[in-house]
């Protein structure tokens, strides 16, 4: 994300000789979303803020550019990227270096640090996004306390500015040879921009691609992103006609009306880039036009602490995520307290952009060499820092990791679990199928991470009846017929393939387990609202999960003799150690719920399965509950060993806790 007049010119006065006051309000407001966003409060729709920066640095790069391509006939491709090595690396380098110090004491040796280390790396070099899509999702909770995660950003921006500037100078070349140089910069552009935005649409709508997680490199990738700077280079590009003038004035607050409701309206579960993203990147580059004839919306940016947030937006934006990281690690589930980390980052941000970016930028001292050099030394020392970080990790720090730990399903890193439930198909490489040899039948498992964390104990008590288990589970997918997580049409796509493998298999009995408080939305109309907790993997209204849970046990009827429903288990949230263990807090912390509030928020659901269930034959529920807890308390530990793998992740010993309740249905389903 482009900070303030990073792109305006760096020439000491010329750096404030094409400032606007109303575009450094809206880097303000672009930025102040942004990090109300990623504090968790509001607005639910805070992240296209960074799709306003993007029109806004299309916009700024080119009329520079332009400028330059004016007076000289040419464009200094040397001079454009010294200056951007100047703006950029050195208050970059400076977070990477203290985030990488700061992560190698506060995050866990055992997975985060390693992520963190990966994704910094590939930061420095401005490749963050391509490593963020080979490993996670931006809105993915294994995201969260990744500090290097907001540099995705970063490095989209730095790769469009490889390209725009040899577009430019294209169309310079048609220019001289047939066109005007604008005119043909502009039909580049727009073609360019047109694909990149079709590609993006098609990305999105769920279909199949030959990539895996289409959606997900739609939001991250350059190519699929390329149109929004497009926008704002075609707005540099093309001066406004006199009538166009006379609406600026009434068009800059309907523009700036349409921000503010995206913002508050949007969510992360929709998809993007998407409609409400095309709405306001167009509102973006109106209201930057409006804006060049002033009245109220322009009026309104140019507050003075708008202004100054955009002045520091750079560097507030750099920061202000490892506070939230490392506040997370330490004080979990206090938003309060994350406003407050939010906000305090400011004071870094203000000596970034005070200390760093203006001293740097308007130096008169930068000749190519010392610029290459500062380069070099901004790239090199923090990669060397960040790969000896990275080789202590493995050492664990001198740390004893639980081996309880790894107790896992034998299902674990196979296809029978699909981990991402971003992938456009759910291909299955095993046969998934445990348990004895000469089985005289099977009894398939289904459902999301709960069903995995349950399927030892269904084959184990499969296995003793002399059948086989099958297993077919997708990670944030629940088990339902036509209801999906809003934003995860791939899981309808599973439920369909699973459906049809059970037709075909004919099993004698199907488990049905999913984590429902992690679907099920706590706005829905209904008197167990407050019971519910969509923690951002998607939500599901009451009535369509009721809807949906009904559907699939009727198709299951069809095809099988029995189903088991599992009901949630106690979800301990952010409050697991396992990427909380560091060197500052070295002991493991044993996670522990009360059994009332467990039951208390758990309590809506079990109600909808009961009742579902009882109005089908030969349908059985299980409560993990009270084979979970004890009298008072839920812990992840039970005696000595984990019952837990993470919040909602099940060992092997905490599904044999499930054993005796799964004997006992199976025998009444089964007669045996």
């Amino acid at each position: 994300m482009d900070g303030p007049s990073a792109s305006d010119g760096d020439q000491g006065r010329a750096v404030d000789a094409g400032r606007r006051a109303d575009i450094q309000g809206l880097r303000g407001l672009a930025v102040l979303c942004v990090v109300m966003f990623h504090t968790g409060l509001a607005p639910s729709g805070g992240f296209l803020g960074v799709d306003v920066f993007f029109v806004i640095s299309g916009f700024v790069v080119t009329r520079r550019l332009a400028g330059a391509a004016d007076a000289d006939g040419t464009i200094d491709l040397g001079d454009f990227y010294r200056r951007r090595i100047r703006r950029l690396l050195p208050a970059l380098a400076v977070m990477t270096v203290v985030t990488t110090a700061a992560t190698a004491l506060l995050l866990s040796p055992f997975g985060p640090q390693q992520r963190a280390y990966r994704t910094g790396g590939a930061a420095t070099l401005f490749m963050a996004n391509v490593e963020l899509y080979r490993t996670t999702g931006y809105f993915d909770s294994s995201a969260a306390l990744n500090p290097f995660l907001h540099t995705w950003s970063l490095s989209l921006e730095e790769q469009v500015f490889l390209v725009l500037p040899l577009i430019m100078a294209a169309g310079l070349w048609l220019g001289h040879r047939r066109w005007g140089w604008r005119s043909s910069t502009v039909g580049l552009v727009a073609l360019t921009s047109m694909a990149s935005l079709t590609v993006a649409i098609a990305m999105t709508a769920g279909e199949d691609w030959w990539v895996e997680a289409p959606a997900r490199l739609a939001f991250l990738a350059m190519p699929t992103r390329l149109w929004e700077f497009g926008a704002g280079v075609l707005l540099a590009l093309t001066p406004a006609t006199a009538r166009a003038r006379r609406w600026c004035s009434p068009l800059g607050m309907v523009c700036l009306t349409v921000i503010v409701v995206a913002l508050v309206t949007v969510s992360s579960v929709d998809r993007h880039p998407g409609p409400w993203t095309v709405l306001v990147v167009v509102a973006t580059a109106a209201l930057i036009r409006s804006g060049s004839n002033g009245g109220p919306a322009a009026a309104l940016l140019s507050a003075r602490p708008l202004v100054f947030l955009g002045d520091v937006s750079y560097g507030w934006y750099l920061w202000h995520w490892p506070a939230l990281v490392f506040c997370a690690v330490l004080a979990p589930d206090r938003p309060l307290l994350a406003w407050i980390v939010a906000l305090s980052s400011l004071l870094p941000g203000w000596a970034s952009h005070r200390y760093l970016e203006r001293p740097i930028v308007t130096g008169a001292w930068w000749t190519p060499k010392r610029t290459w050099a500062l380069a070099a030394t901004c790239v090199l020392v923090p990669l060397g820092l960040l790969f000896g970080a990275d080789r202590l990790s493995h050492s664990g720090w001198g740390l004893d990791e639980p081996l309880g730990w790894y107790d896992y399903p034998p299902s674990q890193g196979t296809s029978c679990h699909i981990i991402n439930r971003e992938s456009p198909g759910s291909p299955v490489d095993e046969p998934c199928r445990f348990g004895p040899q000469d089985a005289e039948g099977t009894v398939m498992i289904v459902g999301d991470e709960l069903a995995n964390g349950v399927t030892p104990a269904v084959i184990d008590a499969a296995a003793a009846r002399g059948l086989a288990t099958v297993q077919r589970t997708r990670a944030g997918c629940p088990f339902l017929v036509g209801v999906t997580p809003d934003g995860y049409p791939e899981c309808r796509q599973w439920q369909r393939e699973v459906l049809e493998q059970i037709e075909q298999e004919r099993p004698e009995l199907v488990v049905v387990a999913s984590q429902a408080n992690r679907y099920v939305s706590s706005a829905s109309p209904s008197g167990v609202a407050d019971q519910f907790g969509s923690v951002g993997i998607g939500s599901i209204d009451v009535s369509q999960w009721e809807q949906g849970l009904a559907d699939a046990l009727a198709s299951l009827e069809q095809f099988s003799s029995g189903i088991i429903v599992v009901d949630p288990i106690p979800d301990f949230g952010d409050s697991f150690p396992r990427d909380r263990v560091s060197i500052v807090r070295p002991t493991v912390s044993v996670p522990e719920l009360e059994r009332k509030h467990v039951e208390s928020r758990l309590a809506g659901i079990q109600s909808i399965t009961e009742s579902v269930a009882a109005s089908r034959n030969e349908v059985e529920v299980i409560d993990p509950v009270p084979l979970l807890c004890g009298r008072q308390e839920c812990r992840a530990v039970n005696g000595t060993g984990w019952s837990y793998l993470g919040p909602i992740n099940l060992t092997t010993t905490g599904a044999g806790r499930v054993r005796g309740e799964l004997d006992l249905a199976i025998n009444r389903l089964l007669g045996r």
